[in-house]
């Protein structure tokens, strides 16, 4: 089992003995190295015109955009799926970006996931998120999500609220440009 910061993957995607969500499911896919059950047909017929490498399309599967436009209502449990399923990409070297949108833009601020503790994970959800960064993960955040969601939290010098260091800003329009060329999974 791949080793996350001393925490095995599998405890932070499936961490309890309930029946598992399609998310859960979706990452013990990725885990075991059978992706092609998790992505969709569509997403394993790029064009032929690519070329191909230990048969598959370049490109294809070495990107994986995890867009999480939830409300974090549910106690981060979504949030804490998402970043399993981004975890799990990036152990088997996937480059994955996680998007941020909405409410979850502040999770992309050092405090944003402070005291969050999704319900039936083993680790809080800042720790979900500091493995994803450790591990080489790509945090962005909607830049006017980022505006209306975090402007109670603490601000650095400028007077804008902080990122989390490696963190970036982007606006929607990244997400459609990734489209034509990297799966997305959406929470």
């Amino acid at each position: 089992m791949n080793e996350v910061g001393g925490t095995q993957l599998a405890k932070l995607v499936m961490p309890s003995a309930e029946t598992p969500t399609k998310p859960q499911r979706i990452a013990r896919f990725i885990m075991a190295g059978d992706v092609d059950a998790f992505w969709p047909v569509w997403a394993r017929s790029l064009s032929p015109k690519e070329p191909k490498r230990f048969g598959r399309w370049v490109g294809m599967r070495d990107c994986l955009l995890v867009v999480l436009a939830d409300s974090l209502a549910d106690g981060g449990r979504k949030a804490a799926i998402a970043f399993g399923v981004a975890l799990a990409a990036l152990s088997n070297g996937t480059t994955v970006h996680v998007f941020l949108s909405l409410e979850s833009a502040r999770l992309g601020t050092p405090t944003g996931s402070d005291g969050i503790m999704p319900r039936g994970f083993s680790e809080p959800l800042s720790e979900y998120i500091r493995h994803f960064a450790d591990l080489g993960g790509q945090l962005e955040v909607c830049s006017s999500c980022f505006e209306e969601y975090c402007q109670n939290l603490p601000k650095d010098e400028r007077g804008r609220p902080q990122l989390r260091p490696g963190t970036s800003i982007h606006s929607l329009g990244i997400v459609a440009e990734r489209a034509g060329s990297m799966p997305i999974v959406t929470f």
